[in-house]
């Protein structure tokens, strides 16, 4: 027995369903081949690369370990460094006076008059008298106890208020 040939309208249905057939069949075979695998593989390996090196970056800016940040000093003008210091002597000049107001006689160390500031020494001279010096880098600065406390501190109050406003 013998096929029939199919209609004109058939034939190109089926040449049609051949073609796509055919395109799937060499798809399938080029998305196997090694040259894709690699290309495929390639990708994966540049998208997780980039996902690590982003939650890396994530983790530092999060964490900020000590490694990264940059220490740099700050230059502190001797002007304003020499006020700074002037103003902290006073302070604990004030401690002391207030201590003397309240106990009748000069602390035995500093540290009994109040907290003491960084950088501040305590010397009694005399029975009456005590000598603070205070340093702040290569700055040391003196003070007598009989100095009036304004005339030591003098404008460094000043100074500072000037130096916040720029």
């Amino acid at each position: 027995m013998t096929t029939p040939t199919p209609s004109p309208e058939k034939r190109a249905l089926i040449d049609a369903y051949d073609t796509v057939m055919q395109v799937d069949a060499e798809r399938r075979d080029a998305e196997t081949s090694p040259v894709a695998a690699r290309r495929r593989w390639t990708g994966t390996v540049i998208w997780a690369l980039f996902a690590l090196t982003l939650l890396g970056c994530a983790a530092i800016a999060v964490l900020r370990p000590d490694w990264l940040r940059i220490r740099r000093e700050l230059a502190v003008p001797p002007v304003v460094q020499q006020a700074n210091l002037r103003l902290a002597m006073g302070l604990q000049i004030e401690r002391i006076a207030r201590y003397e107001r309240a106990h009748a006689a000069l602390p035995d160390a500093l540290a009994d008059a109040g907290p003491v500031v960084p950088g501040v020494t305590y010397r009694r001279v005399g029975s009456n008298g005590y000598e603070l010096t205070g340093t702040d880098g290569r700055l040391t600065l003196t003070y007598a106890s009989g100095t009036p406390v304004r005339t030591f501190v003098g404008d460094a109050y000043n100074v500072l208020v000037s130096r916040s406003r720029q």
